[in-house]
């Protein structure tokens, strides 16, 4: 699988969208390009990935940045008993 490129808020909207999207096929069902919209909304933000994103090298998603341990330092962090 590609590498996951929606973030939190481009998957909470995509979700929300799609949620609009089948309330209002409830009351309006013969818009089979509304349910397509819909579900592919759906489907990109269950698995964070968009093929579109891809293809235009973009990503909504925040990398985590890298912790660089330096020389002589240690991971675990000391307390001072007072």
């Amino acid at each position: 699988m590609k590498k996951k490129n929606i973030g939190v808020r481009d998957k909470i909207a995509r979700l929300f969208i799609s949620a609009l999207i089948i309330i209002f096929l409830l009351y309006s069902p013969h818009h089979l390009i509304l349910l397509i919209i819909s579900l592919i909304l759906l489907l990109t933000a269950m698995y964070e990935f968009c093929p579109i994103y891809y293809l235009l090298r973009i990503s909504s998603r925040k990398e985590k940045p890298k912790i660089q341990k330096r020389k002589g330092q240690s991971t675990k962090s000391k307390h001072v008993n007072k």
